[in-house]
């Protein structure tokens, strides 16, 4: 609990897989690093990453890998659109985890790699995301947001 401000106890390091300036897929890998002192429980937290959506095609998303487990601790993914537009984003990804989910114990991180892709061969524009850094390496990044149980406590929201 806090009192007028909390410490983040988790935050979100980006690595931006696929660099290309017109993608069909996205592929931003995730660690979620716990900084604090006590286990976390995977379950109670979901990420999301903000972006562009252009053409009107369906979307979907796909884990390559985690570092802990497998990827069915990785809930299906939602897409949701964001009304109304913020620059760099009238979309985001939205990641959960499942029950099932490992918990997260003080000084390690969970990898999340995956990525997501627009059907047939339309193609997303990434340079202007909100989320997207170019990272070629892991670094913490404000412009992905972490919450814990529908409460934001890592990021900036667009």
């Amino acid at each position: 609990s806090c009192n007028q401000t909390c410490a983040a106890v988790l935050h979100l390091e980006l690595l931006c897989s696929n660099r290309d300036a017109m993608p069909i897929c996205i592929q931003p890998y995730f660690r979620i690093v716990n900084a604090g002192s006590v286990s976390e429980s995977l379950a109670d937290y979901s990420l999301r990453y903000y972006y562009t959506k252009e053409p009107p095609v369906a979307e979907s998303y796909a884990c390559y890998y985690v570092n802990s487990g497998d990827c069915n601790q990785v809930a299906p993914a939602h897409f949701s659109n964001i009304n109304p537009a913020k620059t760099g984003a009238n979309r985001y990804l939205e990641l959960s985890f499942t029950a099932s989910a490992k918990s997260l114990d003080p000084g390690q991180f969970f990898e999340l790699q995956g990525g997501f892709c627009l059907a047939g061969d339309a193609k997303y524009t990434q340079a202007g995301d909100y989320s997207y850094t170019g990272s070629m390496d892991f670094a913490k990044s404000s412009k992905v947001t972490l919450f814990k149980k529908g409460v934001l406590v890592w990021g900036q929201v667009p």
